[in-house]
């Protein structure tokens, strides 16, 4: 930083100011699978991607890497983070004290750890400070009009209709946004979940990216696979009942 001056237009007086030359520098990734490099491709190509993935598929962390090096690139000025928050059923935290940030900071850890190993802990603060990485519950999304900034909303399968519909409306000019979830770890009922409903709308659609990620697409302890696996042949074998039953 460097203390600068320049003249008011239309005065004699001279304004100091300080000019800040803060840029991000991402710690280079490498894609684990192809899903992976799928999810990169199409953040990077459409302006409105939704990816489901089972947990340890890294479908967070490749999300945050595509949209940190989009602001290095100069395509957007901020990253806005978007997470449920508790109580999941109406995502009301009006009788919390205390502005947003207070309510909702301890719901946003999970994207502090990534952050940091992406960034470090130290510029990551020094993002957040400067305004480029912001954090937001959709409980304060209505009425807003988000520019020229990449959105990742995670844990979207725990969002109805309605709270998708006022997400994805408040996408203004020179934005993008990423809609992330796991069908397993919803604490809706699932019929009231709209993500996956959204994802399917959207599969392979010209103007709206859709990755899905597999069991064996988890890239932490081989195990998770096995039980997801087992979880998700259980899991379709009921719906195979139920459609005969009916």
């Amino acid at each position: 930083m460097s203390g600068k001056s320049k003249k008011v237009k239309g005065t004699k007086q001279t304004l100091e100011y300080v000019e800040t030359e803060f840029k991000l520098h991402t710690k280079r990734l490498k894609c684990k699978n192809e899903r992976q490099k799928e999810l990169i491709d199409q953040i990077d190509s459409k302006p409105i991607i939704f990816s489901a993935g089972f947990a340890g598929t890294g479908k967070t962390t490749i999300a945050l890497y595509a949209a940190l090096r989009a602001i290095e690139r100069g395509e957007y000025q901020k990253l806005v983070l978007v997470k449920s928050v508790q109580p999941i059923r109406n995502q009301d935290l009006g009788f919390m004290p205390g502005p947003e940030g207070s309510k909702i900071s301890p719901f946003m850890e999970s994207f502090r750890i990534i952050l940091d190993d992406l960034l470090g802990e130290e510029q990551r603060q020094l993002a957040e400070k400067e305004g480029i990485i912001i954090y937001k519950s959709p409980t304060f999304f209505r009425g807003i009009t988000i520019k020229d900034a990449i959105v990742i909303v995670d844990e979207a399968q725990q969002f109805d209709d309605y709270l998708l519909t006022t997400i994805v409306s408040r996408l203004g000019e020179t934005s993008k946004m990423i809609f992330l979830g796991d069908d397993l770890q919803t604490d809706v009922q699932r019929r009231e979940s709209a993500f996956k409903k959204w994802l399917e709308i959207f599969q392979d659609d010209e103007k709206i990216g859709s990755v899905r990620f597999l069991p064996e697409d988890c890239v932490r302890n081989p195990i998770i696979t096995y039980v997801l696996n087992k979880v998700t042949m259980y899991n379709e074998s009921c719906l195979q009942n139920i459609k005969e039953k009916n």
